[in-house]
């Protein structure tokens, strides 16, 4: 399916607010070989390199290391870069960011998944390492999908279809056997589950796919039900004005990106999707409401 450059256009120092991405430099972090390194440093087990920063620490009792991987306590090397309920976000020497769980939890598989996608062509950001609360990958240049989107109606429906296209290049990808299960029917497809425009970054490079979280093993119908629930329901910001046009935008891009999906399936995936996504805290109470009327 073609895309519609207009509406992924990107503007080249923009600077991005969302946890990943974030393009705005500071020129004053000297470069890798210039820092003094702290003697906090590992062989990496997979690539055989020496990773600055990073500190190795015993196992905390009961934990159990991912496929033979090491943890360690990883300190940033440059600012940072952005923060959110989630992660903070850190530069982390040239074209790369250091994120940060912080519940410090381990971030392994999220680093796997990544991977996995990438190692069949799925446009996800690439990951050097990861571990128990941290995870390192490439940095992204660009604006989330809403960001970068052109408010046109043209504009709309063609960032509506890109994200139908991206979830349609997942759907294609089967699941590692390691993968969890997701909600809703069995399958055998990686599912993202909270692939929305503002986990999709416009590059100068097309789309890439951030925030692998909630991946699970599952029905691809699932996802695009998913993604439809968090679309539709999410409470609009600003005034009046402005809530009557994201409800009218929302309902133009909506259209656009169910078109290109099976709609049916989706609709019959949502009452399990509706289950799962109401128990997500960080939804407010009008949010939830909204998204129980979708399975009615």
């Amino acid at each position: 399916m073609a895309r519609d450059t207009d509406a992924l256009a990107v503007e080249p120092h923009a600077q991005h607010s969302a946890a990943f991405g974030v393009n705005h430099r500071n020129e004053n972090v000297p470069p890798p070989d210039a820092r003094k390194r702290t003697g906090g440093e590992r062989i990496d087990d997979r690539d055989g390199k020496c990773h600055p920063g990073m500190v190795p620490s015993p196992p905390r009792p009961g934990l159990e290391l991912s496929r033979g991987r090491s943890i360690a306590r990883v300190e940033p090397l440059g600012p940072k870069l952005a923060e959110g309920r989630d992660s903070e976000i850190f530069e982390h020497g040239p074209g790369r960011v250091l994120r940060r769980a912080r519940d410090g939890r381990s971030l392994v598989a999220e680093a796997d998944i990544m991977r996995h996608v990438r190692e069949h062509g799925y446009p996800a950001p690439e990951v050097f390492d990861a571990g128990e609360g941290w995870l390192v990958m490439e940095r992204l240049e660009g604006k989330d999908m809403l960001a970068a989107m052109s408010r046109s109606l043209r504009g709309i429906k063609a960032t509506g279809m890109v994200l139908a296209d991206l979830h349609h290049q997942l759907a294609k990808i089967p699941a590692p056997e390691w993968l969890r299960a997701g909600p809703g029917a069995d399958g055998d497809r990686v599912v993202h589950l909270d692939l929305h425009p503002l986990n999709v970054m416009a590059t100068p490079d097309g789309p890439r796919v951030i925030d692998w979280a909630n991946a699970r093993k599952g029905d691809p119908a699932t996802d695009v039900a998913n993604t439809w629930s968090l679309i539709a329901c999410a409470d609009p910001p600003g005034g009046l004005f402005d809530k009557i046009v994201t409800k009218l935008g929302r309902g133009i891009f909506l259209n656009a990106f169910l078109k290109e999906c099976d709609e049916d399936a989706a609709r019959k995936a949502m009452p399990a999707v509706v289950e799962w996504r109401v128990q997500d805290r960080n939804h407010t109470d009008s949010e939830r409401a909204r998204i129980r009327k979708l399975a009615q």
